[in-house]
């Protein structure tokens, strides 16, 4: 049976069925099974408050830049930990490794406090009931105490003969990626996006590539 003989009998899907066979579809790589399935499911009306696109988007947005302000986070602490395990050369680049993801840390931390001053939301309505805070709040803690630059960040890079690839992220380029990412997930919420950029286009991709463009490289070189 093919899957185009398959899709005739999306229509009859029970939600918990249909639903189950969207996330599997997603979890594939499987985009034009995926829209079969949202095409055929039914329509249904609802009513809501006006902040109702407004609460999700700030919500999705929080959500993922929370993970990466964790990850970053887990990235400081085992640098950390490798730095206070080895000696000489190899201790001065992983301390050096930590300090760049502690730089990272804090411009993550106060670019999220300027978009949420831009978007007019406070930054911490919700992020106080969400799971991790202890952590972000140690890991930026200490961070502090290092009070790395940008400009030792670059001069690390340049000792260790290596460059990042991108710009080096500063908390004003997160806040506007912040920004980018949100008003792209408003406009989904709304109804008003392009069919093109209903998933948030490269805002949303622009997630990952903040954390890969400046800070995976030094678990990925060669320590010497």
């Amino acid at each position: 049976m093919t899957a185009t003989t398959l899709s005739r009998h999306y229509p009859s899907l029970r939600p918990d069925e249909r639903l189950a066979l969207m996330l599997a579809a997603a979890a594939r790589g499987d985009d034009l099974d995926h829209a079969r399935l949202v095409a055929a499911a039914p329509r249904v009306t609802f009513t809501t408050l006006d902040t109702f696109p407004r609460a999700l988007a700030f919500r999705e947005v929080l959500d993922r830049f929370r993970a990466e302000r964790l990850d970053l986070a887990a990235r400081y602490f085992h640098a950390r930990s490798l730095a206070a395990g080895a000696t000489g050369r190899v201790r001065e680049r992983f301390d050096g490794v930590a300090r760049v993801y502690g730089y990272l840390l804090l411009a993550y931390r106060d670019g999220w406090a300027r978009f949420c001053e831009q978007v007019m939301l406070p930054p911490g309505g919700l992020d106080e009931h969400l799971v991790g805070g202890e952590v972000l709040a140690a890991a930026e803690g200490e961070a502090e105490d290092d009070a790395v630059t940008g400009a030792a960040v670059e001069g690390f890079f340049r000792r260790a003969g290596e460059s990042a690839s991108g710009s080096l992220r500063t908390a004003a380029s997160v806040a506007g990626e912040l920004a980018e990412t949100f008003a792209a997930r408003l406009a989904w919420w709304e109804g008003t996006s392009d069919k093109g950029t209903s998933a948030g286009g490269p805002a949303v991709a622009g997630f990952r590539q903040r954390v890969d463009s400046t800070s995976s490289w030094p678990c990925q070189s060669s320590v010497g």
